[in-house]
């Protein structure tokens, strides 16, 4: 038996629609278009949303926990409709739950969605928070908010002025179910920063917001690549075939790798530098500020060997220093990073989550290490936030083995400092890696 067919026959249920127009309750149409959709088990569903348990979400209804059972029942429905494997079992008791919500609804008719009627959060971020709080911000914080309002939709759809601590707390539980807890911390600041606008306008009192709990994060301490790892990169960013934009492919690689590990820029901001932005004489990039996340342009100066990478593929007539035919308008990056592990693979090192980020936390880590701020070399506005960049292979803050006294040592208990195998000593031209 087919166990979702029966509830995702949209096209047959877009009918109730009509059988409301025409004057029908609601009961006698959701119950109509259901009986409908049980005849057909076992027919290939559409992938839509399932119409006749959406329209349960625009119906009046009084009793809010039938409201929120009702909107479990639409979430669980769509899950159902979207693919999710349920048995004939939970397929029948679900048809029944919804017949039993037609029956608290009988009295109540079928009313199109009121945008005064209840103020949703994806309207008060449109018309209020957007325009006073993320003027001049990225669009890919733009995104996010509205990534969460999306999900928030979904999952809850409380509107702002009648929201209440549990319905936060429900979303965040029920969030934290698929995504890193990480993800569902950040969520939770964009929701409550629109709160706290929503009540200085007096749109809401949600004099609960400071009571809002977090998810607990695992933190484990950063890596980046050691000396010795970025040599191996260039070795094998070397050896790459082909072209990327007709230029070899093998000096193009080592130069962005070299770029990110001397400036420590974000990938977005390194594959931003135009060609007039580079001066080769004297061994400097220019970062510009729109493509920094904290609008903030610089001079960076490079090394002699970077600065004889970019030599190599510098085009004066070209308006990118490093051209890259894909993930245009893409904030991800996708397909660079894709190419990114490849090299990764060949130099036989372990695949990072992040691997261009772990370039800018070896920039971080060294430059700490050498006694250079990392916090302003990578431009954070908090030292806590510069703090989840640094390793403590290359930083070596003291630590009790440091300082604790031997008992086995009899003639010299003096504790020493343990050498530092991942920092290289000064010499002529510290950046230069073979």
């Amino acid at each position: 038996m087919s166990n979702y067919c029966a509830l995702a026959d949209a096209e047959q249920l877009l009918d109730l629609g009509h059988h409301i127009a025409a004057g029908m309750t609601v009961r006698v149409a959701l119950e109509k278009s259901l009986v409908d959709a049980v005849k057909r088990i076992g027919k290939t569903p559409p992938q839509k949303t399932l119409a006749s348990v959406a329209t349960l979400r625009h119906t009046k209804c009084i009793d809010r926990k039938k409201s929120r059972r009702i909107n479990k029942l639409c979430a669980t429905a769509n899950a159902i409709a979207h693919g999710e494997n349920a048995s004939s079992e939970q397929v029948a008791q679900l048809i029944e739950d919804i017949r039993i919500a037609c029956g608290w609804l009988a009295d109540f008719e079928y009313v199109e969605p009121d945008d005064d009627a209840a103020l949703s959060f994806a309207r008060f971020f449109r018309d209020t928070y957007k325009p006073l709080r993320l003027m001049g911000r990225s669009p890919a914080t733009v995104e996010d908010y509205t990534a969460c309002l999306d999900v928030w939709q979904r999952v809850c759809g409380e509107p702002v002025d009648t929201v209440e601590l549990l319905d936060v707390v429900r979303f965040l539980e029920r969030l934290a179910e698929s995504r890193a807890p990480a993800t569902v911390n950040k969520y939770r600041r964009y929701l409550l920063a629109i709160l706290r606008l929503a009540k200085r306008q007096k749109i809401t009192k949600a004099d609960w917001i400071d009571d809002v709990p977090k998810v607990p994060e695992t933190r484990d301490e950063p890596q980046a690549y050691t000396i010795d790892d970025v040599g191996k990169l260039l070795a094998a960013a070397r050896q790459e075939p082909g072209d990327v934009c007709g230029i070899p492919a093998c000096d193009w690689w080592p130069a962005l790798i070299l770029t990110i590990y001397d400036t420590g820029v974000r990938v977005s901001a390194g594959m931003s530098i135009k060609s007039a932005d580079v001066d080769l004489a004297s061994s400097t990039v220019r970062v510009l500020g729109m493509s920094q996340k904290n609008k903030k342009g610089r001079v960076y100066r490079v090394s002699r060997q970077t600065a004889e990478a970019l030599a190599a593929i510098h085009d004066g007539d070209r308006e990118l220093l490093f051209p890259w035919p894909w993930d245009q308008g893409c904030r991800q990056w996708q397909y660079l990073t894709k190419a990114f592990r490849r090299v990764i693979e060949a130099a036989e090192l372990p695949q990072p989550r992040d691997p261009f980020h772990k370039l800018r936390r070896t920039c971080a880590s060294y430059c700490e290490a050498h006694g250079i701020s990392a916090q302003h070399q990578l431009g954070h506005s908090s030292p806590q936030t510069t703090r989840a960049y640094l390793d403590p292979r290359i930083v070596r803050s003291r630590q009790a083995a440091d300082v604790l006294p031997r008992p086995e040592q009899e003639e010299d208990t003096t504790p020493q400092p343990a050498p530092n195998p991942f920092v290289f000593e000064a010499t002529a031209n510290p950046g230069d890696i073979i």
